[in-house]
């Protein structure tokens, strides 16, 4: 039976609350202020439809996980002026991307939900590169509990990470990804890329009755600046890592 997302959306942040406490200086919580379609924790995570309605909850569907929202000045913009993301280059990445792929495997944006490794927002800074709560050692922890925690609630059968921060906390809650983990201090594309841009079959702790499907895209709003860093083997692109992902994930629909 199809179930009113945002309704799920409202206990995934209360579950954030009850998790994630060590907010450290350089972060700000937030609880979903900015109008339509925004990475949860900035929004809901959910694709707002045309006719403003909010698609049902996509149980068993497509999780997106980035690194962190963004900047508390960009938050407080958003929030201000009622927009949503959609005119962020990131947000136009997904949609250049996404939308053809997606179609091609008969499924839609509105089968996704878009969510952080990291909660809350960056108080001061750019947006880009390492979060800057990366290095709290009770703030990360928390985050990745919590990641955990949104993983076991939606179900998902595919997992996309975008951009080279988030694989690493995802990588934290799988025994099979744990060759992500080890990055180092700044991770490269081409280590995640050798230890295999796509997983198949993974299970997560707390989580172990349901194998999952999980692939490392670039980030969108940097694509084209890191594709030559990538190596896709027989997936042979972006494009591809994301189909093939689907197929796995989606086999009837292929």
């Amino acid at each position: 039976m199809a179930v009113d997302g945002a309704g799920f959306v409202a206990d995934l942040f209360c579950m954030m609350r009850q998790t994630v406490r060590s907010y450290p200086a350089s972060m700000i919580e937030v609880d979903g202020g900015v109008a339509g379609t925004s990475f949860f924790p900035g929004g809901r995570g959910l694709v707002q439809n045309a006719d403003s309605t909010w698609p049902d909850w996509p149980r068993s569907k497509i999780m997106v996980v980035g690194n962190d929202w963004g900047t508390k000045t960009e938050y407080d913009t958003l929030v201000a002026h009622s927009r949503n993301e959609m005119r962020s280059s990131t947000w136009r990445g997904i949609l250049d991307l996404f939308r053809t792929t997606l179609r091609e495997r008969h499924v839609t944006l509105g089968d996704c939900f878009f969510t952080n490794a990291y909660m809350g927002v960056r108080k001061s800074g750019s947006s880009t590169g390492e979060c800057p709560g990366r290095s709290d050692d009770a703030f990360r922890r928390e985050c990745t509990e919590f990641l955990g925690r949104q993983i076991a609630y939606q179900e998902p059968v595919v997992i996309f990470t975008i951009g080279k921060w988030a694989p690493e906390l995802t990588a934290a809650l799988a025994h099979s990804l744990g060759a992500w983990a080890q990055a180092g201090r700044e991770p490269k594309w081409e280590h995640l890329d050798k230890c295999g841009s796509l997983h198949r079959n993974v299970v997560f702790d707390g989580f172990p009755n349901r194998a999952v499907t999980v692939a490392a895209l670039t980030h969108p709003d940097r694509a084209r600046l890191n594709y030559h860093h990538r190596r896709y083997g027989k997936c042979e692109d972006e494009r591809g890592l994301i189909l093939t992902a689907l197929d796995a994930a989606f086999p009837l629909n292929s």
